[in-house]
């Protein structure tokens, strides 16, 4: 399986590393490269990559909504810096790794090993609905080499769509990827008190925390998304049917 990577610098020497080091590893492959956050957010949203390095000194006051991309996407983010400044914003991002400049490339390379091992590891070739009662359901997921892990559908704060399957998002801040896609059991969490932010994302309705009238829903681990004009009167009349029920 292939990886798409998006690069996020104006620095050509560290563009320039970066792609020699992604080419150490066949499942990487260069999507894009951006060089302002700006660009960067735009090509994210064309192109899904499952993987982004950002020059840390290009976060500004878009990094909110950057970060909001990031985790809708299931993006995984590896920072550089010339400093240890912007080691906060790698942690927000829950990045994988932070290097500084010049950057070592066998420590790079190790990192887009480590992404690749992460996916694998948590890549699931079965997903299996478990009907343990009438008022709660299971996902039975059986990663390879690993054991099985079962999760409760009321653990699941958010489903989210990729190119090559979704991300599975726990109140527990786990997060299981499966090549599985979503049209497969869209209509049972739907059932069960989900609702479609749009097609490719989907949110327990007990995770919000807050929506206005203007559209602003935010989820309870403060993770915001605004709603299309068209779909926010409907959203509030299934949260009011749901959280009366």
């Amino acid at each position: 399986m292939m990886y798409n990577l998006l690069i996020i610098s104006n620095d050509h020497e560290c563009i320039s590393q970066v792609i020699t080091s992604s080419n150490e590893v066949a499942s990487i492959d260069l999507t894009g490269i951006a060089l302002t956050l700006e660009e960067g957010i735009s090509i994210l949203k064309q192109r899904r990559p499952e993987i982004i390095v950002i020059d840390a000194q290009l976060t500004n006051s878009l990094e909110a909504t950057f970060r909001n991309e990031v985790k809708q996407y299931g993006c995984t983010t590896i920072f550089v810096s010339e400093t240890n400044s912007f080691a906060a914003n790698a942690f927000r991002f829950s990045a994988i790794g932070y290097l500084l400049k010049p950057i070592d490339q066998n420590k790079l390379t190790e990192l887009f090993e480590k992404f690749h091992k992460i996916r694998i590891s948590t890549g699931t070739r079965h997903l299996k609905i478990l009907h343990t009662s009438t008022s709660e359901l299971m996902l039975h997921l059986m990663p390879e080499q690993q054991m099985p892990v079962t999760i409760s559908l009321k653990e699941i704060q958010l489903v989210k769509a990729l190119s090559n399957g979704i991300i599975i998002y726990t109140s527990a801040n786990k997060e299981f990827f499966t090549p599985i896609p979503i049209s497969e059991f869209q209509q049972l969490l739907l059932n069960f008190g989900y609702y479609a932010l749009n097609p490719g994302l989907l949110v327990n309705m007990n995770y919000i925390s807050n929506y206005t009238k203007e559209g602003d829903l935010t989820l309870t681990d403060g993770t915001c998304y605004t709603i299309p004009l068209l779909k926010r009167k409907d959203l509030q009349l299934k949260l009011n049917k749901y959280f009366l029920s």
